[in-house]
Parts: structure tokens; sequence; C-alpha cells
């Protein structure tokens, strides 16, 4: 029988478990070829702990190259440009083509708002996680000039790396002032009351601003605009505002949801090409499309994903990817502590670090 072969465009969290389970169960049908811009993988999990100083950088990432090559599946350092569902084929930056029968993607997420004239000129965009050394590099050689650290976006990422970076400038020695900006009335804004009371108690106790209802207009080299035109200044911008959907699967003409993420249905496929399958934050659940962009359910749809491209090989039925309405939850907050959330505990401290470094590690483990 005539080999098939699978794609995988993205080296994310779901597809690093299909590298390791295709490389312990060989498939003689299946040719197999992952595509990605990055050698490594980051684990956003442990970024913001990186960024302080709590763990090494490769502690914190995958080597894609390497998993393929102990897996004997075939890794191209390239980025897809076009996704061609009805011939079949994707197109690289290089203007190459690949063909193939089943295609998955695994791509994650962009930065929300970088289209915003300026951002990408003047902010230190915390996405890809690749930029994660340099962010770091940055603050610590610039810390002496650069006191006033702005950080964009007061969702979970914004708030970590705003608590990391005030603690690591402690570490140094150095007084810097943290302010973070957002949108929204209130810190970590899509939380619970409980998550939302211990937050602000955190900011307050860590000396860090917060200011409210603040929507971006323009980035200058040394201010933003608010929509109301207030300048408010700053020495060092991260921008975190959360995630957005890259224009690859608008391009290349696949169905999207409003936000431009790839809909696919609960067995983690095309309803318009069968044989197209996604996971991660790239993707939209026709069935749950208010599902959160968190790396647990990347993680969970992992094995649905890795079942159902074979079922679909067999021609057999596909598995319903069912997400639990409720799971575990730790926001790192500096210092080796966390606000852990499950049901209705919600605590923070270092016993929380403690089980989300226990976790964070030994998922890390798996893939080394």
């Amino acid at each position: 029988m005539k080999k098939k072969t699978l794609v995988l465009v993205g080296g994310g969290h779901s597809h690093i478990y299909l590298l390791k389970e295709f490389g312990l169960n060989p498939n003689s049908l299946l040719n197999i070829i992952l595509v990605s811009e990055y050698k490594y993988q980051f684990y956003s999990g442990m970024s913001a702990a990186y960024l302080e100083g709590i763990y090494s950088k490769d502690e914190i990432r995958f080597d894609i190259e390497k998993i393929c090559k102990v897996s004997k599946i075939k890794f191209i350092k390239n980025k897809v440009v076009e996704i061609n569902a009805n011939e079949k084929y994707i197109m690289l930056s290089d203007d190459k083509k690949i063909e193939f029968d089943i295609i998955s993607v695994n791509t994650g997420s962009i930065m929300y708002g970088l289209d915003i004239k300026g951002v990408r000129d003047y902010a230190s965009v915390i996405k890809p996680l690749e930029n994660l050394e340099s962010l770091r590099e940055k603050f610590i050689s610039g810390i002496d000039k650069r006191k006033n650290i702005l950080v964009a976006g007061g969702g979970a990422a914004g708030f970590e790396i705003a608590l990391s970076l005030k603690a690591l400038s402690k570490k140094l020695n150095k007084v810097v002032e943290v302010t973070i900006l957002d949108s929204n009335s209130e810190i970590l804004s899509k939380s619970n009351k409980k998550i939302k009371k211990i937050s602000k108690k955190l900011i307050r106790e860590n000396k860090i601003n917060f200011l409210a209802n603040k929507k971006i207009k323009e980035v200058f080299k040394d201010c933003i605009l608010t929509n109301e035109e207030e300048k408010i200044p700053y020495e060092y911008l991260l921008w975190a505002l959360g995630s957005s959907s890259s224009n690859l699967y608008k391009k290349s003409n696949l169905k999207t949801d409003i936000k431009g993420f790839l809909q696919v249905n609960i067995f983690l496929q095309s309803n318009e090409y069968p044989f197209l399958f996604g996971a991660g934050d790239c993707i939209s659940i026709d069935k749950y499309k208010n599902l959160k962009k968190v790396g647990v359910y990347a993680i969970k749809e992992s094995k649905i994903l890795y079942n159902n491209i074979l079922k679909y090989l067999d021609g057999k039925e596909l598995e319903e990817f069912v997400p639990k309405k409720e799971f575990l939850s730790i926001i790192y907050s500096a210092n080796k502590t966390g606000i852990l959330n499950y049901k209705n505990i919600t605590f923070n401290g270092k016993i929380a670090f403690l089980i989300k470094n226990y976790i964070d590690v030994n998922f890390m483990k798996k893939y080394k």
C-alpha cells in the first residue's frame, strides 16, 4: 500500500505529543513531515518565571528538531504562508510546495494589537516566546537607563510579567517603576472574584501601578497614545495584550471564526476538509466557541488529535473532544509563589508554586 503524507504545521504542545507517539509507535503507512518557523518550542507556563531567573532557557523549551530526529520524522525549518486545501499542498516562504494527504495545524496564536501603529517599531512583544531571551537581556542591560516599565495588558500574561520583572529588579538591587495598562476596569478581568482580590493585593504590595480603561490608539518611541488622546510615557514597553490569530487561515480561504481562528468540529477536524485537523490556540471549536486559549486544553486535545488522525486513516469513527468545565489553574505571582484556583479553592503562596513547578517540570521531562 502506498504511503500517505501527514504534514504537521507548527510545533505546539499537541504536535510535540504527536511526535513522541509516532516515535514510540511507528506507522509504516505514514510519511510524516513537521514544518515550523522555529527550532525550539517554548512552554508558556514557565515563561514569566524564566524572565525572573527561576528557570534556565533550556528548562522551558523543547528541541523540536531533536525530537523529530529521535522519532524519525522529517523536520523543515520554514514558515508556512499558505495552505491550499483544494489541491492538498502547503506553500513555504521560499515558494517551495509540500503535498500532503492529511494535515494538522498547531501554530498557536500571536499577540493582539500588532496592527496598532507603532507597536512593531517600539514595543517588546512577548510572542512568539522565542522573544523571551532578548526581552530579559534588554531589561537587565538597560535597567539603569529604563526605569519606567509599562506592560500593555492586564490579563494573566501581563500580570505575571509585571510581577516577575519587579522581582528581578529587586534581585539586581535596582529600583524600577512598573505599570500595567489595560482596557478593562480590573486586573485579570476574566478571572473570578477571589483571584481578582488576591491579584489587586499583590500589585499593591509590590507597588505596581494599574491604569484601567485605557485603550491604546498609537505607540510612539517614548509614550503611548490612548483613544482619549492621553499620552502615557514609558522607557520600556512590553506588549502582552492577549491572543489573536495569524492571517494564515483567512489567507488560505479556510473557514474561520470571527477572530480568524481555524474553525473545527468536536473531532478537531475541519467540516469543509475532513483531512484537515487542528489543536491548541490556533483553532476555534464550533461547539465550544468561548473556550479559553489556555495550554491545559491544548494538552488535553493532544491525545484526541493523535487518535483521530489514525482513526481517519483507518476509516473509523472519530473520538469527540469534551473540555473539562473546571480545571486546575495556577498563575505565577513571582518569588516562587502562585495563585492556585480549582473549583471553590483559591489561595496564594509558595505551595501553589510547588504544585505548579511539579506539574510543569514533569511535563517538560516527558519530551526531553
